[in-house]
Order: C-alpha cells, then structure tokens, then sequence
C-alpha cells in the first residue's frame, strides 16, 4: 500500500489499478498533478515520488514528506507538492 501525503490535508493510502503491475508513470502523474515525476530513494526502502517541476511551478512546501525525507541525510532540501510514498515493487 502506497501513501499520499499533500502538502495541506490529510494522508491517505493509494492503490495502483493493477495490484500485481505496481503504479504507472500516468497514475503516478494523475496522484501527484504533474507532468513529470522524481523519486527519491528513502532510508527505510521506500521510493518517495515528487512533482519534478514542483519548485519552478512555486508549490506549497510538503513538511511531512520534508521530515520523512530528510531521515538519514542530515540535509535541509525540502518537498514540495504532493508525494506518493510507496515500495519500490509497487512502482511499473
């Protein structure tokens, strides 16, 4: 089961159409409302997926995602926009 975390709201799990296939490029993009995606590998073995454009477009800083990215890499990048937390298995 994937996570999506906005930036404002609450957190909700997601499902791929095809369990077995894991999530596409275009569900992935129709989650996230962008054009284009970046993925982040994360300390605990899941893939964090982002709006590649997310800072050119000026969307709202993701705290949570933030806090979750940031574990293991002392780093102060932050998220943006909407994330989808998922396995690396549930992605095509």
């Amino acid at each position: 089961m994937a996570l999506f975390i906005p930036p404002i709201g609450p957190m909700r799990p997601v499902f791929p159409n095809n369990l077995l296939e894991g999530f596409t490029f275009e569900e992935l993009c129709a989650l996230i409302e962008c054009e284009s995606v970046l993925t982040f590998p994360m300390a605990d073995g899941q893939t964090m997926v982002t709006d590649l454009a997310g800072r050119a477009k000026g969307l709202l800083a993701n705290f949570r995602a933030t806090v979750l990215y940031q574990e293991g890499r002392g780093t102060g990048f932050a998220i943006v926009g909407n994330v989808v937390l998922c396995l690396p298995t549930e992605l095509k």
